[in-house]
């Protein structure tokens, strides 16, 4: 989790996981769309990465799960700039690991 600087509150966090089947759906959460396989909702987003990128990051394979967690008190949220931020971080740690990027990440 992050602390916002001024107030040490814990703003959001950032996890990596090896991708269940079926991941459930945050509640209230929207389809990432453009063929990307994720969720986003304002407090908890999810993207999967490949199967290389298991490999790459170490693990023995299979999918990735990137989940975002926003807290409370980071303030009500966008649901376009959190899924933004979540192709992005996504995108960036693809290419970090020489794995294909999700779909509708590539710049």
């Amino acid at each position: 989790m992050s602390p916002d600087e001024h107030s040490g509150v814990l703003l959001y966090g950032l996890g990596v996981r090896k991708m269940m089947s079926p991941e459930p759906t945050p509640p209230g959460a929207l389809p990432l769309g453009g063929g990307v396989t994720g969720w986003v909702s304002r407090q908890l987003s999810w993207i999967r990465l490949s199967e290389e990128c298991g490999f790459e990051m170490g693990g023995t394979g299979g999918g990735v799960l990137l989940e975002l967690k926003i807290t409370p008190a980071a303030g009500p949220q966008d649901v376009d700039s959190v899924r933004a931020a979540l192709l992005d971080i996504s995108g960036d740690l693809a290419r970090k690991h020489h794995c294909p990027e999700p779909s509708g990440t590539a710049q």
